[in-house]
């Protein structure tokens, strides 16, 4: 990642970086397909509100989500996990 490796090539990471934002956008798109509502998304982690009034429920829900999208060919390359959850009013 260093600019004075060796292997440090400006092109093939401005490319990379291009992918990785398309990709993103696809996940953005089908999330409301899935029904879940994008609150924010970036890069690092996407903020959903799901509706639901449970803990249980909510952590359900992500878990259906999160296995449906690996069943999508180019979503499934996202490594993807739950890492925590809020209940707001």
């Amino acid at each position: 990642q260093s600019t004075k490796s060796l292997l440090y090539e400006p092109a093939l990471k401005r490319t990379i970086q291009v992918f990785m934002r398309k990709l993103l956008v696809q996940l953005l798109v089908e999330l409301p397909r899935i029904g879940s509502t994008t609150i924010y998304g970036n890069l690092n982690k996407i903020i959903l509100a799901t509706k639901r009034w449970s803990l249980i429920d909510t952590r359900l829900y992500i878990k259906v989500i999160l296995e449906h999208l690996q069943l999508k060919d180019l979503i499934s390359t996202i490594c993807s996990e739950l890492i925590s959850i809020y209940h707001c009013l």
